[in-house]
C-alpha cells in the first residue's frame, strides 16, 4: 500500500513536505540545486529582457521627464528640482514672471521631489557618461524587472517546483495590471522592492527588525513602500508564533524609522540642506492639499474603482477567488497572504477615493498581485493533497494561468513586431534630442535668466535662473531685455500635451522662427529638433519638440 506522504505534490514534493511549505516550515536556504538555479535564473533574464523589450513605454515629461531632472540636480548641483507646475518667485508658489517684472523675483527657489534613491542613481550614471540621456531610466527599469523576476522566482520555488512553479510564475508577470512593472519611474522599481522584501520574509525568513531595515532604505526609491508595513505582519504572524503588533510590526517600524530617517539625513547633507528628503512627507502633502470631504463624490469613486478589479485589466478572475482565500479557517501562510493582498489594495483604494484630482491607479496595489497568486496556488495545492487527488491541481493552475494570458492579450496583444530595431530604438530614446545639450551650453551660461515650460533644460544645462513660461500677451508687453532666451519642450499628444505653449503658437499651430515682444525685442530660434516613437508598422505615433531662441536684440 502506497503511504499518503509519499505521494509527490508538484514535481518533487511529497504531502509532508508540502504541508511544511505551507504551514512556513521551509528547511534550507534554497530547495533547487545551484544548477538548476542557475538555469532557471538565465531563463528568466532571457525571457524577462523579451517581455521588457515588448511592452516597454516611451518616457514621458512627467514624471519621467522629472526623476531625470532631480537625478542630474541632485547629483551634479546638489540641489532640489527646480519643480515645474511652481514657478520661481519669492515664495516658490506665484507668478514668477510678474515677480521678475516688479524686481522682486527670488531664482534658484528649489522643491523637493520624490524618490531620491531612484533619481541618484540616475544622475550618477549621467554623471560617470557625461551625458544627460533618458534612455538611461530605460535600462534601470529593464535591469529592475528583471531583478523583480529574480526574486519572485526565489519566493515561488519556496512552494512549488517545475511547471507549477513557471505556471506561477506566468500568472503573475501575465496578469494585466502588472504591465506597469516596465513602466517608467519608480512603479516598476517599487514592485521590485517590494517583492525583495516578501523574499526576505518567506524565503530568508529574516527577523522583522531587518526587513524594516531593508523597508526604509526602499522607501527613497518609492515612497508608498510604507504601506508594506501594514501587509507583512500578517505573514509573519502565520510563519511563526509572533503577535502582530509587539512582535512583528513593532520591530518593523522601529527599523523601517532607523534606516529612512538616516537615508533622508544622507540626501540632506547632499543637498547641504535640512530641507528633510522626505518621499512619505512629500505624499502626506499631496494629500493634505488634494483630499476632498465629499462623501458622497468619494463613495462613487470608490465603487467604480472596486468595480474595475473584476475588469480583465486589473486581478479579473483572482479578485473573485481572493475573498474565499482569505476566509479559510485557522491561521495559515494561504490565509494570511490573501488578507494581506486585500488589506494591500483596499489602502490605496480608501485614500485616492478621497483624492481630488488623481485617480484611484493599479499602480499603487500591483504588490497585492504577487500575495494573492500565491495564496491561491497554496490553497488549489493544499486542497489536493488533503483529498489525496494531485493530478487536478496542476491543471486548475493550466486553466487560471490560460485565462490570465487570454486576458493580457485582449488588453495588450504579443506585438512581435515591436522588437525591431528601430521600434525599440524610438521608444528608448524618445525625449532624447540630438545635440541638445551642445546647443543649450554654447548658447547659455549659468547665471543667464532663461524662460523655461519643463524643468528639463536645467538639467541639460546649469540653468538655475529660470522663469516658468508666461501667458504670451503678458510677454509681449513686459520688458524682456534681460532675458537672454526661451526654451520649450512639449508634445501635441497626451500627456506630453499638458506642456504645450498653447497662446505662444502662431499660424499653424507651431512656433515662429522668431518671436517678439511689444518693443521690438526679437528671440531668434537657434535649435529645433524632435524626437519621435515609432509604432508597430513604422509611423510615427508621438513626436516631441525642443525649441531653444535666444535674445537677437531689437532690429
Amino acid at each position: 500500500m502506497i503511504s499518503l506522504s509519499s505521494i509527490k505534490v508538484g514535481n518533487f514534493f511529497t504531502k509532508d513536505e508540502w504541508i511544511d511549505r505551507r504551514s512556513g516550515i521551509l528547511p534550507g536556504p534554497h530547495p533547487h540545486g545551484v544548477g538548476q538555479t542557475l538555469l532557471w535564473v538565465a531563463g528568466i533574464i532571457i525571457s524577462s529582457v523579451v517581455y521588457f523589450l515588448l511592452y516597454f513605454a516611451p518616457g514621458t515629461l512627467h514624471d519621467s521627464g522629472h526623476y531625470a531632472t532631480a537625478g542630474v540636480s541632485l547629483i551634479r548641483d546638489h540641489k532640489d528640482l527646480l519643480y515645474p507646475y511652481f514657478p520661481d518667485s519669492a515664495d516658490g508658489l506665484g507668478p514668477a514672471y510678474k515677480y521678475f517684472q516688479n524686481h522682486t523675483i527670488t531664482f534658484d527657489v528649489r522643491t523637493n521631489y520624490p524618490a531620491k534613491l531612484y533619481t541618484a542613481i540616475y544622475g550618477m550614471i549621467c554623471q560617470v557618461t557625461g551625458q544627460m540621456r533618458l534612455e538611461y531610466l530605460q535600462w534601470m527599469s529593464c535591469l529592475s524587472f528583471i531583478a523583480g523576476n529574480i526574486f519572485l522566482y526565489l519566493t515561488g520555488s519556496r512552494f512549488f517546483r517545475g511547471p507549477d512553479l513557471l505556471l506561477f510564475m506566468i500568472a503573475v508577470i501575465f496578469l494585466p495590471l502588472m504591465r506597469e512593472t516596465v513602466g517608467l519611474g519608480t512603479d516598476g522599481i517599487g514592485i521590485t522592492a517590494s517583492l525583495a522584501l516578501l523574499w526576505l520574509c518567506l524565503g530568508m525568513r529574516v527577523n522583522p527588525l531587518v526587513l524594516g531595515l531593508y523597508a526604509g532604505i526602499f522607501a527613497h526609491f518609492r515612497g508608498q513602500m510604507l504601506s508594506v508595513l501594514l501587509v507583512f505582519p500578517f505573514l509573519y504572524t502565520a510563519l511563526s508564533d509572533r503577535r502582530f503588533f509587539r512582535g512583528a510590526l513593532l520591530p518593523m517600524v522601529i527599523g523601517f524609522a532607523i534606516t529612512y530617517t538616516a537615508m533622508a539625513l544622507l540626501f540632506d547633507a547632499m543637498i547641504y540642506s535640512l530641507k528633510s528628503s522626505d518621499p512619505v512627507g512629500f505624499y502626506m502633502q499631496h494629500f493634505k492639499n488634494c483630499l476632498t470631504v465629499h462623501f458622497g463624490v468619494a463613495l462613487k469613486k470608490w465603487l467604480s474603482s472596486f468595480a474595475a478589479l473584476f475588469d480583465k485589466s486589473q486581478l479579473f478572475v483572482y479578485a473573485v477567488l481572493a475573498i474565499p482565500s482569505a476566509l479559510q479557517r485557522g491561521v495559515s501562510l494561504q490565509k494570511n497572504l490573501a488578507i494581506a493582498a486585500i488589506l494591500y489594495v483596499a489602502l490605496p483604494m480608501f485614500l485616492y477615493a478621497f483624492d481630488q484630482y488623481a485617480p484611484v491607479q493599479p499602480r499603487y496595489y500591483m504588490f497585492a498581485a504577487p500575495l494573492l497568486i500565491l495564496s491561491i496556488f497554496m490553497t488549489i495545492k493544499t486542497a489536493a493533497v488533503n483529498t489525496s487527488f494531485v493530478i487536478p491541481a496542476r491543471g486548475i493552475f493550466l486553466i487560471l494561468t490560460t485565462i490570465i494570458l487570454s486576458a493580457w492579450y485582449v488588453n495588450y496583444g504579443f506585438p512581435f513586431e515591436l522588437l525591431k530595431a528601430k521600434s525599440i530604438a524610438s521608444r528608448a530614446q524618445f525625449l532624447d534630442f540630438d545635440g541638445v545639450q551642445e546647443a543649450m551650453t554654447a548658447n547659455f551660461k549659468d547665471n543667464d535668466i532663461v524662460i523655461i515650460n519643463h524643468s528639463l533644460p536645467t538639467a541639460l544645462s546649469r540653468l538655475h535662473n529660470v522663469i516658468y513660461v508666461p501667458p504670451f500677451k503678458e510677454f509681449q508687453a513686459g520688458d524682456n531685455s534681460e532675458i537672454k532666451g526661451i526654451v520649450f519642450v512639449f508634445s501635441d499628444t497626451a500627456p506630453n500635451d499638458f506642456f504645450k505653449p498653447k497662446d505662444w503658437l502662431q499660424g499653424n499651430d507651431a512656433l515662429p522662427v522668431t518671436l517678439a515682444d511689444s518693443s521690438g525685442l526679437k528671440f531668434k530660434q537657434v535649435y529645433a529638433k524632435t524626437s519621435d516613437v515609432l509604432n508597430s508598422k513604422g509611423g510615427i505615433s508621438e513626436r516631441v519638440y525642443f525649441y531653444i531662441y535666444i535674445n537677437a536684440g531689437r532690429s
